[in-house]
């Protein structure tokens, strides 16, 4: 817990990570097209300015306690280790695939109750349509390069 004025070393250590992860970016979209870099560089400018400012509270020890929340341990684990799985999977099964595959899922870990077949359906249509819709969008109108992975020849 950090204390008026001193610093809160978890926040800057996520601060930091942050920015890294936002200058990455940066670096990596220097080759897209001019129209394909403009989303992954708009996300990283507004990812490095988060980042500041939280640097700059965790800095001051301006960040107030985080409450103590309830909630389960295993499925926020799971969610965790869905999201490293999805990342992980990218280059193997391309964007597309995985990102199905890891939508699909993180909507399993998020379900609290059992669902009728009817919304199954509902759910894997809903999963569908939102990421293919946001591959054709990134791919033919930003024209952002996603990898098709090494399963599929990319």
């Amino acid at each position: 817990m950090s204390q008026a004025g001193k610093a809160d070393r978890g926040g800057v250590a996520v601060a930091l990570a942050a920015l890294a992860v936002a200058g990455y970016v940066f670096w990596e979209s220097r080759e897209f097209s001019s129209l394909g870099s403009v989303f992954p560089r708009f996300v990283a400018g507004v990812l490095g300015l988060a980042a500041l400012g939280l640097l700059i509270a965790a800095l001051l020890g301006c960040e107030r306690p985080a409450a103590r929340e309830d909630g389960s341990g295993l499925r926020r684990g799971a969610l965790a280790a869905v999201l490293i799985g999805w990342v992980a999977l990218v280059p193997f099964a391309g964007f597309l695939a995985s990102s199905l595959l890891g939508f699909f899922a993180v909507g399993m870990v998020a379900r609290y109750e059992a669902w009728p077949p009817r919304r199954w359906l509902g759910f894997a249509l809903a999963t569908a349509a939102a990421v293919v819709s946001l591959y054709v969008l990134f791919t033919a109108a930003l024209e952002v390069p996603l990898p098709a992975g090494a399963l599929f020849g990319g």
